[in-house]
């Protein structure tokens, strides 16, 4: 079905004809009940500002992670479409309806039952069957988010550490990682959507389970990353996964850390949220963009 777009408030009126149901507050729902928001174009900071001093200042770093946290850097300005990013980690029902399986029960440690639940145990490739499944269901298209539109997404215009400022001590309001869940004996996901979403209306952006991004990972890609709607690397064996769990520390829960493991990983503190294409994106310029390629969606070998 296709249509014209010229805003992302125009895409929210656009999306009407296709979708199930449209909220006063710009959030559209499929015909599978999944909730998205419209995430407009723009230009954003991707990477971190701050030094790693800072960040140890702030947030509680492990042996190892300063590894990682050299990733970040340096920060670039990258431009992105529009694109609908769902509200929620996908959850257990949400994947059982499409997919018939129940793959959280092969390993029920720390993993708590219910239709609210995100799902776990999810490897990439099954994420990506799992978009393949949902596209053909009701005819839109639908993917991982690449790894500058989790982050674009995740920040929602803010420039902290994590989306609601600096303090790690207001995330027992926003999100769930080890300090608020694994070490009060809470070890398991929670319920998707019982804290304060981001300025975008995204829950749990910042830890509950790690969220696989479509993208390749690569230590140094910043480096050579493109400006406009960047897609990763073009080989690799690992892929992206962001947002930190309830497992995490606070540091892995911050909108710029990243990390990559093997595309067959699974594990109790592991899912992924989608996003829905839109047919014409708008551009920064408020312009359907007719160039715009799609994130690959081949498997991983």
């Amino acid at each position: 079905m296709m249509f014209r777009i010229c805003s992302a408030f125009a895409a929210v009126a656009a999306l009407c004809s296709m979708a199930q149901s449209q909220s006063s507050s710009g959030l559209t729902t499929n015909e599978s009940g999944m909730t998205f928001a419209v995430i407009p174009a723009g230009e954003f900071a991707m990477g971190r500002s701050q030094t790693y001093w800072e960040i140890l200042r702030l947030t509680t770093i492990h042996a190892g992670v300063d590894r990682a946290i050299k990733t970040e850097v340096p920060q670039h300005t990258v431009r992105l479409d529009s694109f609908l990013m769902q509200t929620t980690e996908v959850t257990q029902q949400q994947w059982h309806n499409l997919m018939g399986t129940q793959p959280w029960q092969d390993n029920r440690s720390f993993v708590k039952e219910g239709g609210d639940y995100p799902v776990s145990h999810i490897t990439w490739n099954d994420a990506i069957e799992f978009c393949k499944r949902l596209s053909k269901a009701d005819g839109n298209t639908y993917r991982l988010p690449t790894e500058a539109e989790w982050e674009y997404a995740c920040r929602a215009r803010t420039s902290t550490i994590y989306s609601f400022g600096d303090e790690s001590s207001q995330m027992e309001h926003y999100g769930w990682i080890a300090d608020n869940s694994h070490s009060i004996g809470e070890s398991y996901a929670h319920r998707v959507a019982q804290q304060k979403p981001n300025p975008w209306s995204l829950y749990d952006m910042h830890g509950n389970v790690w969220e696989w991004c479509s993208d390749r990972y690569q230590n140094d890609y910043y480096t050579v990353s493109t400006k406009v709607n960047p897609l990763g690397p073009e080989i690799g064996d690992t892929r992206v996964i962001r947002g930190g769990s309830w497992r995490s520390s606070d540091t892995h829960a911050r909108s710029t850390f990243r990390f990559g493991i093997d595309p067959s990983s699974a594990g109790n503190d592991l899912g992924f949220r989608v996003v829905m294409e839109l047919t014409e994106p708008t551009t920064t310029d408020g312009e359907p963009d007719d160039a715009l390629q799609s994130p690959e969606k081949e498997e991983s070998k």
